[in-house]
């Protein structure tokens, strides 16, 4: 890990006495863009582990990894050796329990894993940005049918939908350039739909 990391705030404890810290930290990681990992010291015993990881990327762009994928085999084995009883051994949507004494080192090790995750998803991402996943999504956030629909749309529809994704998000170049690429194809000139 680099001195940069060392020095991030890597996560925080969430007593929810005090719900102004979660939006503080929260917007801590969207600056940092950093996960965003939250210890919710709720038991005696067990306390429960958030993470999210919409800080990193603000949904700019799907994630090419499944994150998910890689914490719960490793959240398996640590129920297996810290014996963490079955019935509290839950992992849904960026969640899990731990043993209260597991808690902080558990969130420092997710921390450096998901951080090393981001970069690797970045660099997959890199290599090809026009990607569609495996759920059928476009890194813009656009599933693939989106394609058969402006084909099916009318030209007036399909002016109104450039010019409403333009204006509303005018960082979707993707999805503006597939929008503006059947128009293209319709004859329809850029004066028309440019205004």
């Amino acid at each position: 890990m680099n001195q940069l990391e060392n020095s991030l705030i890597q996560f925080f404890y969430d007593d929810k006495k005090n719900t102004d810290s979660y939006h503080k930290h929260w917007e801590y990681c969207c600056a940092k863009k950093i996960p965003c990992i939250r210890i919710n010291k709720s038991g005696t015993k067990y306390w429960k582990i958030d993470y999210e990881l919409l800080p990193i990327n603000k949904l700019e762009r799907f994630w090419v990894i499944n994150v998910d994928e890689h914490i719960r085999p490793l959240y398996k084995l640590y129920c297996k050796y810290a014996k963490l009883p079955s019935n509290k051994s839950l992992f849904v949507n960026g969640s899990f329990l731990v043993f209260k004494k597991d808690a902080k080192d558990i969130a420092e090790k997710l921390f450096d894993l998901l951080m090393l995750l981001s970069k690797r998803d970045q660099e997959l991402f890199d290599e090809n940005p026009i990607t569609v996943n495996k759920e059928g999504f476009n890194s813009e956030g656009f599933h693939i049918s989106f394609y058969d629909d402006l084909r099916e749309m009318s030209d007036d529809d399909l002016i109104i939908e450039f010019r409403g994704l333009k204006d509303s998000n005018p960082l979707m170049l993707q999805t503006i350039e597939l929008i503006k690429n059947e128009l293209t194809k319709r004859n329809i000139s850029s004066d028309k739909f440019m205004k």
